[in-house]
């Protein structure tokens, strides 16, 4: 009998720390996958990609938004800036000749125009003219519609017309494992011109990029998320409830 119990005692205690052992490892695990699903994009963007293997063309745009404006969005009429990224990874340089507002299933414009914005451009002075230049200039003889002579055999021709010229897309270069960077405060970056209708948090567009080698390609562009900075402070949450 005595030769029984100390086995009995020794398989309790085998089993005793096994079983603590098994919670331990459950414990670490669910730890573990708790800390991975609260991981999130640094950029909640749309991502694309053309490619075409037989050409050696690979083209990729990544993180596409429209510039979160604040929480009362964009007006008709209105100019929205984009912020896109596009690389070039196969082995064929490439030029983004278009960029068009535009749904491809209905035709629907969101915007007249999307156009290059270069920040590195310097502004144009605003000018205007002199009293004291229009004061200090007489006319003098022979000039003007009275003094004007017509020469013998000298025909008065018409004024022609210029058209003028309609603004086009700016074409970007991309060569092979070049990119792109477009965005606000990078230099440049893509911008709507006259919104069809306003944009709020939430808003989603189509974009067809066209490329002078890969092609195009139409995507969904959301409204990026506010961050931190963007909303409003406690305090002036809570005076704005008050006052309604």
């Amino acid at each position: 009998m005595s030769s029984v119990k100390p086995r009995k005692l020794k398989t309790r205690a085998l089993l005793g720390a096994a079983v603590a052992a098994i919670f331990a490892l459950s414990a670490c695990s669910a730890g573990q996958v708790t800390q991975t699903d609260n991981k999130v994009p640094a950029i909640p963007g749309t991502d694309a990609d053309i490619v075409n293997s037989a050409e050696k063309i690979r083209i990729q745009l990544r993180d596409m938004l429209i510039v979160y404006p604040g929480v009362d969005g964009y007006t008709a009429d209105a100019e929205a800036p984009l912020s896109i990224r596009i690389f070039n990874s196969g082995e064929v340089a490439d030029r983004l000749i278009d960029v068009q507002a535009v749904n491809p299933e209905t035709e629907v414009s969101y915007a007249d125009s999307v156009a290059l914005v270069d920040e590195s451009a310097p502004e144009e002075p605003a000018t205007s003219p002199t009293p004291d230049a229009d004061e200090g200039q007489q006319e003098q003889p022979g000039e003007g519609e009275e003094g004007q002579q017509e020469q013998p055999g000298q025909e008065e021709q018409p004024d022609e017309e210029v058209p003028a010229e309609e603004p086009g897309f700016t074409a970007l270069d991309l060569p092979v494992n070049g990119y792109l960077l477009l965005a606000p405060g990078e230099g440049s970056f893509l911008q709507m011109i006259g919104l069809a209708e306003p944009l709020k948090s939430g808003s989603v567009i189509q974009l067809t990029f066209v490329f002078e080698v890969a092609g195009s390609i139409t995507v969904d562009i959301p409204m990026a998320l506010p961050t931190s900075t963007d909303l409003p402070d406690r305090e002036t949450a809570e005076f704005n409830e008050e006052s309604h």
